[in-house]
């Protein structure tokens, strides 16, 4: 199937609604799930995964978390 062409604006992470979620393309999803996850990150994790960090397990862990929301077709809050 022929992937939607997104025309709708990035919303504010607070503004995302149901409907706009489940009409946007995994790519827009994957960089909204990116930021928000990031957002979410702590700090001293955050080190971690930017390469200050000698450990992947952090790493591994958020790419997860972005897949898993991403992926997911209900918006997940925390």
């Amino acid at each position: 199937t022929p992937m939607k062409k997104n025309n709708k604006k990035p919303k504010p992470i607070k503004e995302v609604t149901q409907e706009w979620w489940s009409d946007l393309p995994m790519s827009d999803r994957y960089k909204f799930a990116h930021e928000k996850v990031w957002q979410e990150t702590a700090d001293w994790k955050k080190e971690f995964i930017t390469g200050s960090g000698n450990d992947e397990r952090h790493e591994k862990e958020f790419l997860k978390e972005v897949i898993l929301f991403a992926e997911s077709d209900q918006i997940k809050w925390n």
